[in-house]
């Protein structure tokens, strides 16, 4: 009797070191997400850089496991025509891939994940609403080479004029209706109606969100589940 105990005791072990490793390698494995995007990804607008949406996800995912990894590849002052894949010729008089900061080379660092936080330079640059559009289906078309999954912000609020923010709003709304659940809502609450800034969350220079402003990016992103969705493959 005692050695059919030892014989189950042992058998439970085992099962139990099988469940371990399973629960490891599926559920606790390390994952990497890339961050494109300009001035408000780059840490522009709080006090200071720890109170950034970016690196406020990054301490959130690392928290879950240590070797998370959020890269951050963001550019002040960068627009969609910037990270645009590495061979892609633009049209006359817009900006060229920069090969360092693109989906070309958030791809070579084999990521599990792509944001992509494009907030208002494009219509600061007056471009138009179809080639914003063009540019981010040509992103996740790259992207989905590799079977990388992509998470496309909606636009941010901005203090434009009148005729600028009717784009703004446009952008926004197409944003969410074209890559519905990997939209992320970067605009709701933070945006007045007629699409200026909320005043309790303007960094003061009309166009960057205060630290505020920054949590509330953060806590949009954590919303979506990004590791939970890397994990199970619902992609």
């Amino acid at each position: 009797m005692n050695n059919i105990c030892k014989l189950l005791f042992l058998f439970f072990i085992i099962n139990l070191d099988i469940s371990c490793d399973s629960y490891k390698n599926n559920e606790i494995k390390p994952v990497k997400i890339i961050v494109l995007g300009s001035s408000t990804a780059a840490g522009v607008g709080p006090t200071n850089l720890s109170k950034a949406w970016v690196n406020q996800y990054r301490a959130y995912i690392r928290n879950q496991n240590k070797d998370n990894e959020v890269i951050n590849l963001a550019v002040s002052g960068y627009t969609t025509y910037h990270i645009m894949p590495t061979y892609y010729i633009p049209a006359l008089g817009c900006p060229t891939p920069d090969s360092l900061h693109n989906i070309t080379k958030a791809l070579s660092y084999n990521p599990d994940a792509i944001i992509v936080n494009m907030p208002t330079n494009d219509i600061a640059k007056g471009y138009s609403l179809t080639s914003i559009m063009a540019n981010y289906r040509k992103i996740l078309s790259e992207a989905s080479k590799k079977n990388v999954p992509v998470w496309i912000t909606t636009p941010q609020p901005r203090n434009f004029n009148e005729n600028l923010r009717l784009i703004l709003i446009q952008v926004k709304d197409s944003t969410t209706e074209n890559f519905q659940g990997y939209s992320i809502d970067f605009w709701t609450g933070l945006a007045n109606q007629n699409g200026t800034i909320n005043s309790s969350f303007n960094c003061g220079d009309d166009v960057h969100l205060n630290d505020a402003g920054h949590d509330i990016l953060n806590e949009r992103v954590v919303k979506c589940n990004i590791i939970s969705i890397i994990h199970n493959k619902s992609y």
